[in-house]
């Protein structure tokens, strides 16, 4: 997951990768965005519990980038 699909997502604040960014969160952590609100607000121990912690920690890093800057992507 890390290596062969989060190099392809990327780019500016639209409903379209916010949505795919969320999903996959979603996917990776096994809780609904209800759970956890806001990228910055994944706990550690959200992340570590994931079966994939490491591409579960690169979504919620990109998720924060999107927050914060308008834009993502998966070198940033």
């Amino acid at each position: 997951i890390k290596q062969k699909i989060l190099p392809k997502l990327r780019g500016d604040d639209t409903p379209r990768l916010r949505r795919a960014l969320v999903a996959l969160i979603e996917l990776l952590l096994g809780l609904p965005q209800a759970a956890w609100g806001k990228a910055a607000s994944i706990e550690p121990d959200m992340v570590s519990a994931a079966p994939f912690p490491e591409s579960a920690e690169k979504v919620r890093r990109m998720l924060e980038r999107l927050d914060a800057d308008g834009f993502t992507d998966f070198y940033g």
